[in-house]
């Protein structure tokens, strides 16, 4: 049967939030007066949550192994509609998103990339906020999958995400479609809550650390991704500077420390901070996280690729 729309939510483990997340698409099709499909894309859960989704209404498919990637092709496979809707399953849509979704519907547009960056929960707290305050671009490159709009002549024409990326899957998509000449174009009334951003320090280290990877997939992912040339030569630069300390070479240490470490953090501070003086050392503290996290990306690529190596040599 074919559907105006078609939502997509891959989830692994996520019995705490698929129930909300769901809840807040109760009664869409009435509401915007047209036919769409939620299809839950579960990957492997050892919880409640193929359950959950099911009880809610929504299709559920179970995915063999696969990245994330794998895991949207499929939902958007299943699904026999004009628009693709890609949701991450920690996130609640507004009233407003609901609204936006209808009006795409009735205009049937072709060639279309929208969407917006989900934001914090009206509930989050000061550090969570931070954690997960972005400035807004004037020209965005990419809109994140977890709250991603895009008609099926696009996405079939990109060739859809690529399976092999385990992340970054959503910067890749949508650098294909602007080659190609599709224009993107975010929208705030698509709002989403997104109730999965790092509330600790660690967290948001450790989510930094996993986000990266995607910039080390190849050397032409890495010269473009501008946190994983920054953060690698922070990375050089504490290293270098600790050994000339370690040296005796004080002085030196110091201008090291300053120009390949000190001057990105604080640059990165700056330009993806906002203006208040009183929150800037968090900023500060989490920009040089934010740094040595995507870095430190680049050195698991490195030992993943050496462990598959050894194993298919073994």
């Amino acid at each position: 049967m074919s559907r105006d729309y078609a939502i997509v939510i891959p989830a692994r483990d996520e019995e705490r939030a698929i129930g909300r997340t769901l809840d807040a698409l109760r009664g869409l099709d009435e509401e915007i007066g047209a036919s769409g499909a939620i299809l839950v894309i579960d990957d492997r859960s050892e919880d409640r949550t193929a359950e959950i989704a099911a009880s809610k209404g929504a299709r559920v498919l179970r995915a063999p192994e696969g990245t994330i990637g794998t895991l949207r092709n499929l939902g958007a496979e299943a699904a026999s509609s004009s628009i693709l809707c890609f949701l991450d399953a920690d996130c609640e849509v507004a009233p407003s998103w609901r609204t936006a979704l209808g009006a795409i519907v009735r205009e049937k547009p072709i060639g279309l990339i929208t969407g917006f960056p989900a934001a914090v929960p009206p509930d989050a707290g000061r550090l969570e906020t931070i954690l997960a305050f972005r400035r807004p671009s004037r020209a965005p490159s990419y809109i994140p999958s977890g709250n991603l709009i895009v008609t099926r002549d696009v996405f079939e024409s990109v060739g859809g995400f690529d399976p092999r990326l385990a992340t970054g899957e959503d910067h890749d998509f949508c650098a294909r479609a602007s080659a190609r000449g599709i224009r993107i174009e975010p929208r705030p009334d698509f709002l989403a809550f997104h109730r999965g951003y790092p509330k600790t320090f660690g967290e948001y280290f450790r989510r930094e650390r996993w986000h990266g990877r995607g910039d080390f997939q190849s050397w032409g992912c890495f010269l473009r991704s501008r946190p994983a040339v920054l953060g690698s030569l922070v990375l050089v630069s504490l290293a270098a500077s600790a050994a000339l300390a370690a040296a005796g070479a004080l002085r030196p240490a110091g201008i090291v420390l300053a120009l390949g470490a000190a001057i990105p953090i604080l640059a990165t501070a700056i330009a993806r901070g906002d203006r208040s003086i009183a929150r800037f050392p968090l900023f500060l503290a989490r920009s040089a996280l934010y740094l040595v996290a995507r870095s430190l990306s680049g050195i698991d690529v490195l030992l993943s690729q050496g462990a598959r190596g050894a194993r298919r040599s073994a």
